[in-house]
């Protein structure tokens, strides 16, 4: 399952990260990836945002089921 944009579901994957956003390969949209807040203005909920870890070459990902 790929991670979408809330706004029009443009795939995440295709976004670039800069100075700490991850910014929407479609619009001109970001996501601060502390809080998953958007760029002020765009009506859209926060990104949903997990915990990671890297172990070694591997990147653990803590999801809980909701």
């Amino acid at each position: 399952m790929r991670q979408r944009v809330p706004h029009e579901q443009a795939d995440l994957a295709l976004g670039q990260v800069r100075a700490g956003r991850l910014f929407c390969p479609r619009h001109a949209a970001s996501f601060d990836l502390r809080d998953g807040a958007i760029t002020t203005g765009w009506p859209s909920a926060p990104l949903r945002l997990y915990p990671v870890q890297v172990r070694g070459e591997q990147v653990w990902i803590e999801a809980q089921e909701r």
